[in-house]
């Protein structure tokens, strides 16, 4: 086995037993709240230091630094706000019984995430040393696992914009 036989089946099963007991509400809640925290900044980041600025008069000596503590204390609220909310939607799961569910699709949604970071990953690598021994060693799956690890990061940025790759042929 090489080294990136050994790195791919680490990144798997270390990232099925850790999504396995995060569960997919905390998992999608704390991508959820860094998305959404970061398009409330994006939409409302002015008005939080404006209104800032008129609540605390004196406090902030520019409107720039009035407007970096807006945007942090909203990132902040959004954030928090989401936890509670998957927090809810997590103890509502485990009472209705389907936390195993939860877990199990975490565990599914996990593999995915570290998969595809480690696609992007691998790609990276690929365009700055085509010629590494990394892309010929590996005998996982008869040497069929990286490629196809490698595929998914463009597949999946394929489909995000609405364009399939034309040089990766399909995950199969």
């Amino acid at each position: 086995m090489s080294a990136i036989d050994i790195i791919l089946t680490c990144v798997l099963f270390g990232s099925i037993a850790y999504g396995v007991w995060k569960g997919l509400i905390r998992q999608v809640a704390s991508l959820g709240g860094i998305v959404l925290g970061l398009i409330a900044c994006r939409i409302f980041g002015s008005q939080a230091g404006t209104m800032l600025a008129e609540m605390l008069p004196g406090t902030f000596e520019s409107a720039t630094s009035a407007a970096i503590v807006g945007n942090v204390l909203l990132f902040i609220l959004v954030w928090l706000t989401v936890s509670v909310v998957a927090s809810m939607l997590h103890r509502l799961t485990h009472a209705l019984m389907f936390g195993w569910l939860d877990h199990l699709l975490g565990g599914v949604f996990a593999m995915f995430k570290w998969l595809l970071v480690l696609s992007i990953i691998l790609n990276l690598l690929y365009l700055a040393a085509p010629g590494s021994s990394i892309f010929t060693t590996s005998t996982l799956m008869d040497g069929d696992m990286l490629p196809w690890v490698m595929r998914i990061a463009p597949k999946m940025f394929g489909i995000v914009i609405g364009t399939e790759s034309v040089a990766m042929p399909d995950l199969i």
